[in-house]
């Protein structure tokens, strides 16, 4: 795994970049920041320099990390973070009732979002790249809302390896009596508890009647430093499982979602399109 950062400064530094980009000219600065490996020389001369042009000068350094992972630190990993890429469009109760509020805590008037019809989406609205026009097919869809949606063919690989993950139907929003019969909605899946105080998560604001905390967040971008979760897991590993933490501000929340090797290598072998994944670390006890 290599660490890339991305360096600029906060305020004007038209100074440190032109001295910069004059020594360094195979290193320098692009349109917004420079970008330096961590465990390479120049990444310390940069370090070096930086400090001596903030301690003059006042300006603050920002440093924005992006973690690149190898075929083999992918491979080498027994547990994977399975990021949709795709865009659903806005799911959610865009389109019909999907999702009634329930009370959790009646005293603190604290509610979530509760499923109890199919997903329905606009088919016009999917797009394999998210913020683009490209609309042609993938096999992972996120919606706006957040659910998760599979192709037909991933459905059949994941429970393949995974008979226990369910799904449900999905919709089309301009004729909600049919459902769609190329998508599906991941709804339920074993459930693994992420070591909280390694993995990169934060919580806030706790219910003293249920004993439990309204939101619980991520505390860095995925992919980025910091990012990657941690699990203690007895017995085998699941081939698909969702964290016990489902994740958001009232009144939605959603869980993340987890493979093995075993689900990463289907995928992989059935040329599966729209996903990406970053490696956990698991201790088995």
């Amino acid at each position: 795994m290599k660490e890339l950062a991305r360096l600029w400064f906060r305020d004007d530094f038209a100074e440190f970049r032109e001295s910069w980009n004059h020594d360094h000219p195979k290193h320098r600065f692009g349109l917004m920041n420079a970008q330096l490996y961590r465990h390479t020389p120049e990444y310390r001369e940069f370090m070096r320099r930086a400090s001596e042009y903030a301690a003059k000068s006042g300006n603050h350094l920002v440093e924005r990390v992006t973690l690149e992972y190898s075929r083999r630190d992918i491979s080498n990993a027994s547990l994977l973070r399975l990021m949709w890429v795709g865009d659903g469009g806005q799911g959610g109760n865009s389109f019909r009732q999907v999702y009634e509020k329930r009370i959790v805590c009646s005293d603190c008037n604290w509610q979530r979002d509760v499923q109890v019809r199919d997903a329905a989406i606009d088919l016009a609205e999917l797009r394999a790249v998210p913020d683009t026009d490209q609309r042609r097919s993938c096999d992972f869809y996120r919606t706006d809302y957040g659910e998760l949606l599979v192709s037909e063919r991933a459905r059949g690989v994941i429970q393949s390896i995974s008979p226990e993950v369910r799904f449900g139907e999905v919709l089309n929003a301009r004729n909600l009596a049919e459902p769609i019969r190329v998508l599906f909605q991941l709804r339920s899946a074993q459930r693994i508890q992420p070591i909280l105080s390694q993995s990169p998560i934060d919580v806030e604001d706790y219910c003293p009647h249920t004993e439990a905390y309204k939101n619980v967040l991520f505390r860095v971008v995925a992919g980025s430093l910091g990012s990657e979760y941690y699990f203690a897991i007895s017995g085998s590993l699941p081939g698909l499982a969702m964290t016990v933490e489902e994740y958001g501000r009232p009144p939605r929340y959603h869980p993340e979602v987890f493979i093995d090797q075993r689900m990463l290598v289907a995928f992989q072998l059935n040329k599966l399109k729209g996903y990406w994944v970053q490696p956990a670390h698991v201790a088995m006890s």
